[in-house]
């Protein structure tokens, strides 16, 4: 295997910008491995070379999984809602209060990753048990 991309499950980057940029990598070396392995299938290559790369392949696609997971788990600690903004509560009976500035983010909105992505890691997070 290609010992220097390769990762061990139990060594995976600590950080969700780490995670993010190691899954990222990650998919785009597996959809690679996919080209190759059309391509010795197409030429009639070697069993031996064609199950290698399937190995490889097989082997990142669940690195990538456990990575979600990692970065699911660190998703669900971070805060959902936004920070309190004074004079914008509005409601009834109260003046609406106009917000200056830039809009505000939830904490997890900040991470940079969307909605379906991060629901897709916290259900990894939870099921790590069937990834394994």
């Amino acid at each position: 295997m290609e010992n220097e991309l390769v990762v061990r499950k139990e060594s995976l980057p600590a950080t969700i910008d780490e995670l993010k940029q190691f899954v990222i990598v990650t998919k785009r070396r597996i959809e690679a491995h996919k080209v190759q392995i059309a391509a010795i299938e197409r030429l009639g290559l070697s069993k031996s070379v064609y199950d290698r790369k399937m190995k490889e392949t097989q082997y990142m696609s669940e690195v990538v999984l456990f990575a979600e997971a990692k970065m699911g788990k660190l998703l669900k600690e971070i805060p959902r809602t936004p920070p309190k903004v004074s004079g914008a509560t509005g409601g009834r009976g109260h003046k609406k209060g106009k917000r200056t500035g830039a809009p505000t983010f939830t904490p997890l909105q900040k991470t940079g990753i969307k909605k379906d992505d991060r629901r897709r890691a916290e259900t990894l997070a939870d099921n790590e048990d069937a990834i394994k």
